[in-house]
Parts: structure tokens; sequence; C-alpha cells
């Protein structure tokens, strides 16, 4: 690992004595070629067989023997005895090896546990554990000096091991995100932020997302050379960069702090952790006179120190170019001449999934938005834009009447204590977000969350629907369901249970981008709905109901879309994941793609 420091808790080391003389225990176990697993008082014995052939056997492809001794002592010595061998050596970990006929003595273990392998074939018919105290421990004090990294104590009698402990790495829980065709030299974010894991259970985050931006690809090397001051927690912006591509690094710098709790070591500084991102060309601007100017035709302008003048409107001109305006008309009196900035404000941007560029792009907020405010009553949204700035909560449903396009600005929040509902067909929402895609949409209900909705989609923005309702989904009868970015997340918290995502009968879900996660509770399913089918195309899903299965089998199709190249995965558990390749929706009780 490429680490810029490793912070260190060096308190004390342990001094090991040495102990001599006659060992005090000593244990004989007879194994056969039938049994795997042996135990005598503290003494175990297991076998792992990697062949076709159970018992005590060693050598049998990569097959080994572990013998453990849990009463407190460390283990001196082994003798094996061989019933059957075709030849080869024999090794052990800890541990020393002597072969003679039919008997391998094991010495130099002094530890709880030894494994005993071997390049061929062996079996052992019998074990004798030859045990005794452990070597005395002692500490030693360790005089550290955090700054300079150095660390001092006196030598005792005796030999000394030191353990130095470290403290754990800073994790990121989602890692930052290209974000092109951003354009040259503007304060657009060229990433989506990457987030730090919290300590424990608070909200504190074990560190901060450095980033670095280069205009060419940088080696390991190159980045670990780099001052502690090149790097910012800020988001990297096109204002500094040209048209082209763009290399962005980011690493977790981890807390430095003088509570153990709250200390973390850096994240790894790796090149493979590099985004490439598209620049797209520098936007230009143009000059011109402003509607009823007398002696318009008299005026010319230009650009820059080269070139002539010529007529307005003059296009294609860069912010910080000097701009020269002439006049030729017969008024002699000119009072003055007045320039005016025309454009959009800042931060009038949303992303939304492009399908020919198959990302999500930069598009201008409408002029005429309606912005959303707090209210204590239902509410009725007409077709339009609405957009969400700040923290904003409605306490009453929201019923949907055409098409809506919801716009939540980067840190904003709307929190929905009833629920969203579309009613019938020709009612479609579509959720954006801004360039770092922290915007957060909230819905909470004892029913269904977001509900008969003909269209939903999901484009740069946090979503989190939950039901507190039995039998009831935190998505409804949703008919089609896009998510291109940002996050979903669908969850049921009923005492008897509900499902995360029920889709209209022969609707979809369909995920090109983004995080999906659908938690299903008692005998209900993550994703559920009739002749229905979800499509990966990219991105993640996740679904899960540990009383049931992640994806009703019967009524809901799973599939990878054309060019996916991620996993799908099935867990029983929640922790073994295997892959899966079988045709069908699997039915098991966990399902994750694309990790």
């Amino acid at each position: 690992m490429n680490n810029m420091r490793n912070k260190i808790l060096m308190t004390l080391a342990l001094l090991l004595t040495a102990v001599g003389g006659a060992w005090a225990e000593q244990v004989t176990i007879a194994t056969n070629e039938s049994q795997t697993s042996y135990k005598s008082g503290d003494v175990t014995i297991t076998c792992t067989n990697a062949g076709d052939e159970d018992g005590a056997y060693i050598g049998w492809e990569g097959a080994t023997m572990t013998i453990s001794y849990s009463g407190g002592n460390n283990i001196e010595s082994l003798v094996l005895t061989i019933s059957y061998s075709q030849g080869g050596e024999v090794t052990a970990n800890p541990g020393t090896c002597e072969v003679s006929g039919s008997t391998v003595t094991v010495t130099n273990i002094n530890q709880s546990s030894v494994t005993i392998g071997a390049t061929n074939v062996k079996q052992i018919s019998q074990v004798v554990v030859n045990y005794g105290p452990a070597s005395a421990a002692t500490a030693v004090d360790i005089a550290w000096d955090k700054a300079k990294k150095t660390g001092t104590f006196t030598m005792p009698g005796d030999n000394v091991f030191v353990v130095p402990e470290y403290y754990p790495q800073a994790a990121l829980t989602a890692e930052p995100t290209a974000i092109n065709d951003v354009p040259a030299t503007t304060d657009g974010a060229i990433v989506k932020a990457g987030t730090v894991a919290n300590i424990g259970s608070t909200t504190t985050a074990q560190g901060t997302v450095m980033y670095y931006v280069s205009p060419t690809a940088l080696d390991d090397a190159a980045l670990l050379a780099l001052a502690a001051d090149k790097w910012t927690a800020d988001v990297p912006t096109a204002e500094s960069l040209a048209q082209g591509q763009a290399y962005v690094y980011y690493y977790v710098r981890g807390n430095d702090s003088d509570t153990d709790e709250e200390n973390f070591n850096d994240g790894d500084i790796l090149a493979a952790n590099a985004l490439t991102v598209t620049i797209a060309a520098e936007p230009t601007y143009a000059v011109t006179y402003a509607e009823g100017t007398q002696d318009a035709d008299k005026w010319t302008v230009k650009a820059g120190t080269d070139g002539s003048f010529q007529s307005l409107p003059l296009k294609g001109v860069k912010a910080g170019t000097k701009v020269k305006l002439k006049y030729d008309g017969d008024r002699s009196m000119l009072k003055g001449v007045k320039a005016e900035k025309k454009g959009g404000a800042a931060g009038n941007a949303y992303l939304k999934w492009d399908n020919t560029k198959k990302e999500l792009v930069a598009t201008e907020i409408p002029a005429e938005v309606t912005t959303v405010a707090n209210a204590d009553a239902d509410v009725t949204w007409e077709a339009g834009t609405y957009v969400v700035e700040g923290e904003v909560t409605i306490n009453g449903k929201i019923s949907l009447n055409g098409n809506v396009d919801l716009i939540i600005k980067d840190g904003a929040k709307l929190t929905v204590t009833n629920q969203i509902v579309g009613s019938d067909n020709g009612k479609n929402l579509s959720i954006y977000g801004q360039a770092n895609q922290t915007g957060q949409l909230v819905v909470n209900y004892s029913g269904h969350a977001i509900t008969n909705v003909t269209t939903l989609e999901v484009h740069s923005c946090q979503v989190k629907a939950t039901s507190s309702g039995n039998s009831c989904g935190g998505f409804n009868f949703i008919q089609t369901f896009n998510v291109y970015g940002g996050s979903v997340d669908a969850e049921n918290t009923a005492a008897n249970g509900g499902y995360g995502i029920s889709l209209a009968s022969s609707g979809s879900m369909n995920i090109y981008g983004g995080d999906v996660k659908a938690v299903g509770k008692g005998n209900k399913y993550g994703i559920t709905g009739s002749s229905t089918t979800v499509t990966v195309y990219g991105g993640k899903l996740w679904a899960g109901c540990a009383g049931k299965k992640a994806i009703d089998p019967s009524r809901v199709t799973l599939t990878k879309g054309a060019g996916f190249s991620g996993k799908i995965e099935t867990s029983d558990d929640n922790s073994a994941w295997t892959e899966y390749t079988e045709a069908g929706t699997p039915e098991t009780k966990y399902v994750r793609v694309g990790y």
C-alpha cells in the first residue's frame, strides 16, 4: 500500500523470556483415514482436505493438518507417525521438520497452533503433542515521539519483541465519480464528491477526501512526492483547466486527533484511483447591442489586440478578453456607453441523463420554475419544474397532475411525511440533482411512499422512500422506473412485512448508473411485480429480504443489459457471496449486481 503517512500508537512492547526444562504435559491422539477432526482435552486437530479423500491426510491436493492447544500454553514439539506416504517433504508453519522413516519430528514451534503440510500425499495415523507453559511476558515502556516517529526504551536482559499498534485506515463509503463535459474555465464541479465512513455509530467522519488535478497522468511515485499542500479538500472544478482530458487523484486524509477513537491513518494514494475526466470547450459569449439602440449600424467592435473592427454582433468571445468598441456616427455628444452582462445565475445547472452520450450532462435550469416551500397540508404539483433549495418539509400528500421535473440543489433536502402519488396514467416524475449529487428526497409514510407513477426517473439525486405499512412498498405500482445516477434507497419497516420496490404489471426497472437498494421485510420481497423485468446496464443493485427472497422469482426477471460486465451475486446470509451464472432470477435472500 502507498500511504502518505502512518500514525502509530506505540505505548509498550512485549518482553518474551525463554523458558527451558522438560515439558509438563503430553497428549497422544490416534488418527485415521475417514475422520477430519479430533479433540483430546485442550488439543484440537483439524484436517482440511482439498481432494476427494477424507481423513488425516496431508499433501493431498494441498491438504493440511492444524494442531491447536487452547489451554493457555504453547506447543513445543510434535511427533507424527506416517502410515502411508508417496514421498516428498513435510512442512510446518511454524516449526522445523525432521523425517526419519515413518516418524516426523517437528520442533521450534513455541506457538499455540501449528499447521502441517506436505509436497506429496501422506496419511498420519498418530499425533503426539508436547506442550508446556507459554513464554513469560512483561511490559517494557517505550517513550514514543509522535512528531519524529521515534521511540526509545532501555534494553532488558532478554530478547524483546516490538509490537506497534497502528491506527485503522480511513475508508470511503462511496468513491468519487467523474462528471464529464463541464466547460473549461468555469466553476462547475468535475467530480461527484466521495463520502467517508463514520467513526463507529457517530456522525463524525474518519477523515476527509483530498483531491489533486493534473493535466497529465501520474504514477504512484509522483503522487507520493507531492507536498501535502498540493492536495485540497475542495471538490475540483474546471476553472483552471483547458479543453481535453484531466486526471483527478484522491485519497482519504485520516483524522489526526488526540483521542484514540477518532485517530485514523490516511487512505492509499494510488495512481490506479485516477478519474479521467473530459473537459468541454471553453464557453464563448457574444457582444451585441440592446434592442432599440439608435445608430446601431454605426458601431463596430474588436476583440483582443489583433484583427480589425467589425459590425455587431461579435460572437465567440472568451471570458477575460479585452473588447474595444468604436462609434462612426455623427452624434458628437455621447454621454457614455454602458455594457450589461446577461446570463444565468451561478449554480444554475443540474445533471440530466443524455441517452446519446450515455452519461449525465450539465443542463441549465429553466427560467420559469416553482420553488418548493414548506407545507402542513396536501399539495398538488401541476406539470412543470420544481426546485428545492435548503431544508424543506411537506407534512402532507404530494399529488402529481402531469409531468413533473423535480430539481433538488446540492445540499438541499425535501422531506415528505406523507406520500407522493401519481394516481393514473400520464403522471410522470423525474428527479434531478446538481454537480455533487448531494440533494436529498426523503419520503416516509405509513402506506405506499411513492406510488402510481407512470414513469419515474432518478437522474442525479439521493432518493429514499420508506413504508411502515404492512404489505406496502417504498415504491409501489411504478410502470417504468429508470435510474441513471444518484441513489435509490427503498425499504419497508412494517411489523408484518412489506416490499422495498413493487413494480406495476408488465412494468420495468432499468438501471444505467447510480446505486439502487431495495429492502423487503417479513414474507415479502425486496423487489416484486407481475410479469416485470429488472435490467442492469450500469451502476449497482442490492436487493434483500431476510424473511423471504431478494427478488420474487415467479414475477420478476432479473437480467444484465448488453455490454454490462458486472457480476450477479447471491447470498443467504448477506456475508458470503457467490457469483450467479444460471438462467432465470436467483431465489436467494440477498442478490447484488455490479459489486
